[in-house]
């Protein structure tokens, strides 16, 4: 039975992310590799281009990672989209393969016969349709000249007192795009007095304006001692910080291109800088047709990423899932 039919994926593979080379490869690992336990069932699909797919269902709960990999040295190395990256020692004999992670735990996999050709061809099926997919998203969500202007102050958005701190003539969205990452969608708090304006869900929000302006917004709970059947009484902490962007589209040339010839959409990135009131410069990136907001770790050792989404397109998608169910 197969653990992961790539189709489930087609809005996940990060087309716009540069595929990382997976270096110094003793053997060919591209296929469908399965697990199965008494109380677990993992799957790993990994492409030539060391993009990766996992699936782990453990009871009636399915949880999908993707990103890139690398093997090394005898190192088989897996960096989600988001999180730091777990190296696993690798021994591959044959059609199986067996992973070792950091505590010495091993896991024992088989790699799904003709897989190797099938993933590759539906992997190629999945980018096309999502490479039509983002421009739609793109189409959806404009980018162009600012448009002075202040803001209303609605909700838990404040009015901006300086709206005319921009950079000049940049680039950047032509309506409002709100952006936001939850952190705690397991937990759930209960403020124990005052307002609570993320609804007991840590999370992180942006907002970008048509005027060339942006509003980061974090909300924030510390856990009190436990009263009563109030589950997760907290305190709440909100940080507000206004700044200005701007949106740059950076082609990555390819091989046979001459000066003045169009770049390839989807060879295009597309960075958002983000410059606080402050001074502080932050560096992101829009990718999935402008879906979501990549913010990557700049320490050599530290090299996750964190996304935040859209807030249109993941109310519509939640819709769509629901109607689908």
């Amino acid at each position: 039975m197969r653990t992961i039919p790539l189709v489930i994926a087609s809005v996940l593979l990060p087309l716009l992310a540069a595929p990382a080379r997976a270096a110094d490869r003793d053997v060919d690992l591209t296929g469908e590799w399965n697990h199965k336990a008494e109380f677990q069932e993992v799957g790993i699909v990994l492409l030539p281009d060391a993009r990766y797919v996992a699936q782990a269902k453990i009871g009636d709960q399915t949880i999908t990672e993707i990103g890139t990999f690398k093997v090394r040295k005898g190192t088989l190395t897996l960096t989600p989209n988001e999180g730091p990256a777990r190296p696993y020692k690798i021994v591959v004999d044959g059609e199986s393969l067996t992973l070792t992670d950091a505590d010495g735990i091993a896991m024992a996999y088989a790699r799904r016969p003709g897989s190797a050709k099938e993933v590759v061809a539906e992997a190629a099926r999945v980018d096309e349709q999502k490479l039509r997919v983002d421009a739609g998203w793109m189409e959806r969500f404009p980018i162009g000249k600012q448009t002075p202007g202040k803001n209303a102050a609605v909700g838990d958005v404040p009015e901006d007192t300086t709206p005319d701190n921009v950079l000049p003539g940049a680039t950047v969205f032509q309506h409002l795009e709100t952006y936001v990452k939850y952190r705690s969608l397991n937990t759930r708090y209960t403020v124990v007095r005052g307002e609570d304006p993320g609804n007991g869900i840590a999370q992180t929000r942006y907002y970008f304006f048509p005027s060339g302006r942006f509003l980061y917004i974090n909300i924030a709970y510390t856990p009190t001692a436990a009263a009563g059947a109030v589950a997760h009484p907290a305190t709440v902490e909100v940080t507000k910080a206004w700044g200005k962007y701007k949106i740059d589209s950076v082609p990555k040339p390819r091989p046979g291109d001459r000066p003045g010839d169009k770049p390839d959409p989807a060879s295009v990135t597309e960075t958002v800088t983000l410059v606080t009131d402050k001074g502080e410069t932050i560096p992101m990136r829009l990718i999935d047709g402008r879906r979501n907001l990549e913010w990557a770790a700049a320490d050599k050792v530290d090299t996750s990423t964190t996304i935040y989404s859209n807030v249109t397109w993941s109310n519509e998608s939640l819709k769509a899932e629901k109607d689908r169910k």
